[in-house]
């Protein structure tokens, strides 16, 4: 089931890297690689994991002492916790993915430029989710309704209603691709302000710089999450690139890095 899902993910970022439309198709490439990494530095993602984690347990608890409260004997009880957990699984799941923003980035280097292509692939997780979630629960709830009616109308209540509304939504023609969040971003190495290198956990490189895909060229920041095995020549490419005399800020690495 999980390798089944990783397939389809995977040839799913394969048709939409097919589908690129890089600018920079006369100059070589010296280096180019995809990776996964979540937006916002790590302390904003570990605040965001103890209030999302923090919620949902208040949810799970506040929504059980509902359901023991209204259930009438002990098999009322176990069966309406049970399908409050098959609900709340795959919620909690979409909802982890959701907030911290997990997105697939594919980078090219040249001589002159940094240009990174990046989107969502959490919503294909979800709606695969989803689908299996409807396979396993189906059977499950119609001998539930007829063996205990009631439980099952005490239980589901409100949750059945938001778990149609989400199914419908995940299922309906277009989300995903309207909801992919696509970004496609180009800057030249002549007009960066900053770059900070970090090895620490993940590693990671940001590079502030204006972003010439867009119209206005604002100063924008590149994330560019690194495989390890290639995150040292990534480095020396860029500073072999770059003058850090002429960046406003500099070239700044962490404690840890080398």
């Amino acid at each position: 089931m999980l390798k089944k899902l990783l397939s389809k993910i995977f040839n799913f970022n394969q048709q939409i890297q097919t589908k690129i439309e890089w600018q920079q198709t006369n100059e070589p490439i010296l280096l180019s690689w995809t990776n996964r990494g979540i937006i916002g530095n790590k302390k904003d993602i570990f605040w965001k994991k103890i209030t999302f984690y923090g919620f949902f347990l208040c949810l799970i608890i506040f929504t059980s002492i509902l359901l023991l409260t209204a259930s009438k004997t002990m098999m009322d009880s176990l069966i309406s916790l049970l399908i409050m957990l098959v609900f709340y699984i795959p919620f909690v799941t979409l909802g982890y993915f959701g907030i911290f923003e997990f997105k697939f980035y594919t980078y090219r280097i040249t001589e002159k430029e940094l240009e990174l292509v990046c989107w969502k692939e959490d919503l294909l997780f979800g709606k695969q989710l989803a689908q299996g979630l409807l396979i396993i629960i189906t059977p499950f709830l119609v001998i539930v309704f007829i063996t205990e009616p009631t439980a099952l109308l005490v239980s589901l209540g409100g949750m059945a209603g938001v778990g149609i509304l989400a199914g419908a939504t995940l299922f309906s023609k277009g989300y995903i691709e309207s909801h992919l969040n696509y970004q496609h971003m180009i800057t030249r190495w002549d007009s960066l302000l900053k770059i900070e290198i970090d090895n620490r956990g993940k590693p990671i490189i940001l590079v502030w710089g204006k972003d010439f895909y867009d119209k206005k060229q604002r100063v924008d920041l590149f994330n560019l999450f690194c495989n390890p095995e290639i995150f040292d020549e990534i480095v020396k490419l860029i500073q072999q690139q770059v003058n850090e005399e002429e960046l406003e800020k500099g070239i700044h690495y962490c404690e840890t890095w080398g």
